[in-house]
């Protein structure tokens, strides 16, 4: 059988914009170094320039004091759980 005829084959989808929400549950994270901050702001000015929506989950103090330090805070939108982020996204 060859890769065409493999009834899983993968498919690619180019949602139109604002059709595509991304949360990101970051409760379980325990570190976040420069890099990480990084990857979050392409991926939210990647989906800004859409526009679609990134909402990012961290209910956590210690992450909540990291995106507050440089100012982060107001640049995503931050939801403590990911039920706060669900019905944010309804």
């Amino acid at each position: 059988m060859g890769p065409s005829s493999h009834p899983y084959k993968e498919r690619t989808m180019t949602p139109s914009p604002g059709e595509l929400s991304l949360m990101i549950d970051l409760n379980a994270v325990r570190y976040m170094d420069a890099s990480s901050f990084s990857a979050l702001i392409v991926a939210q000015e990647n989906m800004t320039a859409r526009p679609d929506k990134l909402y990012i989950v961290a209910g956590n103090p210690l992450l909540q004091r990291l995106f507050s330090i440089p100012g982060l805070e107001t640049f995503f939108d931050l939801y403590v759980t990911a039920d706060d982020a669900l019905a944010a996204a309804v």
